[in-house]
């Protein structure tokens, strides 16, 4: 009888170090692929955008800087870096946006979605357009024509208005 405790002691210990050294192996995983950053960089994510969508650009842009600061991934420092652009354009701080957006176009090692690159290239043209800068603006029209979706019904009339609208900036 005494045998059979100590086997069952035995086994208890064994699936006692076994479920230990388990959690380790994945604490030290979620640590590893940056989990808890993870999940901080999502809510300021989150948070900055609903700033945005309240109308407070400002603090809006201090979440997104302090996400570039946090966040080692491209594409959450293209997504800080394009929105930062935005809300600058929001506030009518058109430099401010200008750098922002030319930071996210200069990120590294990601290829963003069509739509999110066209939103860059627009507002870009955009921010130029309201500095007078006819030449840098007609550079990012043409960037924007290039990503507009040929299938949608309104590819002619943009590209129209994209085309005269370059000419305008162009003979002025």
């Amino acid at each position: 009888m005494l045998d059979r405790v100590n086997k069952n002691k035995k086994l208890a210990l064994m699936a006692i170090i076994s479920l230990v050294i388990i959690l380790i192996g994945v604490v030290i995983i979620y640590f590893a692929t940056g989990g808890f950053e993870r999940v901080d960089i999502d809510e300021r994510l989150e948070a900055s955008n609903a700033l945005m969508l309240d109308g407070d650009s400002h603090l809006a842009v201090e979440l997104w800087e302090d996400v570039i600061g946090r966040s080692s991934d491209s594409s959450n420092q293209f997504v800080a870096y394009l929105n930062m652009g935005l809300a600058y354009y929001d506030i009518g701080e058109y430099e401010e946006a200008i750098e922002s957006f030319e930071m996210a176009e200069n990120i590294d090692g990601i290829e963003p979605a069509r739509d999110k690159r066209r939103t860059l290239y627009q507002y870009t043209a955009s921010s130029y357009e309201k500095l007078g800068k006819n030449d840098r603006t007609a550079e990012y029209m043409r960037k924007t024509m290039e990503l507009l979706d040929k299938e949608s019904p309104l590819y002619e009339a943009d590209r129209e208005w994209y085309e005269d609208r370059i000419k305008e900036l162009e003979s002025e």
